[in-house]
């Protein structure tokens, strides 16, 4: 935090530092996704494959990150994550469940769905962004661009971090698990 501005909620990481936490991790990885939309540029393809109707997913999609998990898993890490949920949601959804949530969730990411009229509890936080949180020790905020690229990230000052603890502990109560929300029928 800068000494200077004593009230700064975050302040930028390197992405490497960040990143360091999926491997460091102890216990627990938590992520909250708001946007209805990322533009990742591993996944562009994919996509544009998806929305020309291939509706199977290639074996080689996310492989990286389903290894991570596994690595995960193996140290007795567990990953959850919480997507916010739009009414009606749009094909890119659809695609996240069908090829990349429902595969994540069978090697032991816990995915959960929280509808946006359910939201509540975002003013407890000094600023509502997607986030990370690892062993509820470290929260690191994501920032994107309005097409839904990464810009960057950022650490929360530990002063705040008990309120993204609390907000997660709130968002998590009114959660369902992904096959009970409308994304489960696309679950292969």
């Amino acid at each position: 935090m800068d000494d200077s501005n004593p009230t700064e909620p975050a302040v930028p990481v390197a992405v490497g530092e960040f990143g360091n936490w999926f491997q460091n991790a102890r216990t627990s990885a938590f992520r909250l996704e708001l946007l209805e939309e990322y533009s990742v540029p591993e996944e562009i393809d994919f996509l544009a494959r998806y929305r020309k109707g291939e509706k199977r997913k290639p074996d080689n999609f996310n492989q990286d990150w389903l290894e991570l998990l596994q690595e995960g898993r193996n140290r007795g890490v567990k990953f959850t994550r919480l997507r916010l949920l739009k009414d009606p949601h749009g094909e890119y959804l659809e695609f996240e469940a069908a090829w990349g949530y429902c595969a994540s969730r069978k090697v032991g990411e816990n995915i959960l769905i929280l509808p946006w009229r359910s939201l509540t509890g975002a003013n407890k936080v000094p600023v509502f962004k997607d986030f990370w949180l690892f062993d509820d020790q470290h929260c690191y905020l994501m920032d994107y661009d309005f097409l839904g690229r990464f810009l960057g990230v950022a650490k929360v000052a530990q002063e705040y971090l008990g309120a993204y603890l609390e907000l997660r502990t709130l968002l998590l109560s009114k959660a369902m698990d992904i096959m009970a929300s409308p994304l489960g029928k696309y679950c292969e």
